[in-house]
Formats: C-alpha cells, sequence, structure tokens
C-alpha cells in the first residue's frame, strides 16, 4: 500500500529526498492551506503549526511505500509525527496526503521566525548535508 507524502521542508530538495530514501523521487508542486511554516529553535529546518488562513507550499510526492516511510520517519525523529491533511496540487487537484508535523509538547522548539525553502536551498543545504549524512 502506498500513500501520498506532503513536504514543506528539507525534504523537498530531491538531493535530500534522495540521501534518505536511497530514490530519486519526483514530487509536484502543491499547497497545505491553515497551517505556517517556522524555523526549529537553532536549527536549519522547519516545522508546520495549524493556524487559520495561513499557507504552507510543498511538495507533493506521490506513492511513498512503508519502507520509505520508516526510512521518513527515522529521520525526521521523535520531534515529529505524521498525520493525514488535505492538499491542493498547484493544478488544483484536492487530495490527502501524510505530513510531518510537531508534536503538540515539543512546539516550543520552533520559533516565530518564517522557514524559507530557497534560502535554504542557497545557503544552509551544504551544511546540512554535511551535518546529516557525513559520509556522502
Amino acid at each position: 500500500m502506498t500513500n501520498p507524502l506532503f513536504c514543506y521542508g528539507t525534504l523537498r530538495s530531491l538531493k535530500v529526498m534522495k540521501a534518505v530514501t536511497g530514490q530519486a523521487l519526483l514530487g509536484i508542486d502543491a499547497q497545505l492551506q491553515h497551517y505556517v511554516i517556522y524555523r526549529v529553535r537553532g536549527a536549519d529546518y522547519p516545522g508546520i503549526l495549524p493556524e487559520k488562513g495561513g499557507l504552507v507550499e510543498g511538495t507533493l510526492y506521490r506513492n511513498i511505500d512503508e519502507k520509505t516511510f520508516r526510512l521518513l520517519d527515522g529521520f525526521e525523529g521523535e520531534d515529529y509525527f505524521r498525520m493525514p491533511v488535505h492538499i491542493v496540487t498547484k493544478m488544483g487537484e484536492a487530495l490527502r496526503a501524510e505530513v510531518y508535523c510537531i508534536r503538540e509538547e515539543r512546539r516550543n522548539v520552533l520559533t516565530q521566525e518564517q522557514w524559507d525553502f530557497d534560502h535554504f536551498l542557497k545557503q544552509e543545504i551544504e551544511g546540512f548535508m554535511q551535518r546529516c549524512f557525513p559520509k556522502r
């Protein structure tokens, strides 16, 4: 059985996704409504929180199998949990997908600083890759 996965942070990068899963997954642009994205304190990755009127840009990966979800669960760690949400693709398709959210008891790790994917790609991805995947 497979499910789609909506990614809003570092996993939007094909380089990061391949390092975690070992697969060259292709994604499409999508949005998650009524959520906001914030930087994790002292880190170069984000978390999301529900907030009426919010909008989070991201990437939808289709057909993620259980083996791949186990790899992703390990990468996300204990601060995050996977839950179903409704997303809309850039082509207007509405569907249900899994997303990783910050656990309620760990919300204090989020700052009020918006996290920016383009900034991550330009300024932070190399350091992130070296810290998270030092042998690559």
